[in-house]
């Protein structure tokens, strides 16, 4: 009996190790990737590619060349490379947690069609959500504990209207380059929460963030940032940031459907950039120190 188990674990030790070397292989990796991608473009109804996959036992798994269409088979999401490490899925508690994240090289591409009422993510979702009839209802939570993004690319671009001139224009965006620091992202029902480190970008429109943090949480019922930290090369702002709306959509309207409060601590700020967002106040070029409460309330 003894003999027996020591020749069955070590048949066992042997096979692992014998997967272990295969999944080392580029061509298996580029297999796995294959029937990955096949699999969920079958289930989802739309195209999903995965170039190669690297399964490490006792590192971050990593995705190569990772593609998503929208609808209309224009890219929605293209990444050059993600990591992830300690992926757990809990069908019965509906539940995913990643002990930690990461993407390289990421393409997000959100868009309005013209004509269209809906960007091409919120049709993809809808498609989705009306076609799952496994989850009886239930939200799926998501948990990340460390998150890391470099060198993301952002646009969302709405064909219902003309780019302005001047300023940030909130229906054409392009942040050509963007990285994003964080930790305990928590995503429940329509509500996502971070602990916001460091967001830096760069609009086409010439709006520079070098810095943007504190504790976030993002719903269709406004924005939140607690202990919020705003840099740019002119401004700095510190203190509690408020957007209250009744959805998403909301944001399409910001001037008008969006309710701003802001409470500010020793900060002190540029007219040249508040005129990005204003752009009447775009000659002058004084700063203002600023300290309390400021409250913005449009009419609808």
């Amino acid at each position: 009996m003894v003999r027996w188990i020591i020749v069955s674990i070590g048949t066992l030790v042997f096979l692992a190790l014998v997967v272990i070397v295969l999944l080392l292989f580029p061509v298996v990796q580029t297999w796995i990737a294959g029937i990955v991608s096949k699999k969920l473009s079958d289930d989802l109804g739309i195209t999903v590619r995965i170039e190669r996959v690297e399964i490490r036992p006792f590192a971050m798994n990593r995705f190569h060349g990772v593609f998503i269409a929208d609808l209309n088979g224009d890219t929605l999401i293209a990444v050059d490379e993600l990591r992830i490490r300690g992926l757990r899925i809990d069908t019965k508690e509906q539940r995913i947690r990643v002990r930690r994240l990461e993407l390289y090289d990421t393409r997000f591409a959100l868009a309005t069609r013209k004509g269209d009422t809906q960007s091409n993510l919120t049709n993809l979702l809808d498609k989705l959500a009306s076609e799952d009839t496994t989850s009886g209802g239930a939200d799926w939570k998501v948990q990340c504990n460390e998150l890391d993004i470099q060198r993301l690319h952002f646009s969302f671009n709405s064909g219902n209207s003309e780019r302005l001139p001047f300023g940030v224009d909130f229906k054409h965006v392009d942040v050509n380059t963007a990285d994003i620091i964080g930790e305990n992202v928590r995503v429940a029902g329509d509500s996502v929460l971070i602990d916001l480190h460091r967001l830096s970008m760069k609009d086409h429109s010439g709006f520079v963030l070098e810095e943007l943090s504190g504790a976030t949480q993002v719903s269709p019922r406004g924005i939140r940032i607690a202990g919020m930290r705003i840099k740019t090369p002119g401004s700095e702002l510190n203190g509690n940031l408020k957007f209250d709306s009744q959805s998403f959509a909301d944001f399409d309207e910001f001037e008008t459907n969006v309710h701003m409060r802001v409470e500010l601590d020793s900060s002190h700020v540029q007219f040249s950039d508040v005129a990005l967002f204003a752009p009447e106040l775009q000659s002058p070029r004084y700063a203002a120190e600023l300290r309390g409460a400021i409250a913005l309330r449009r009419q609808r």
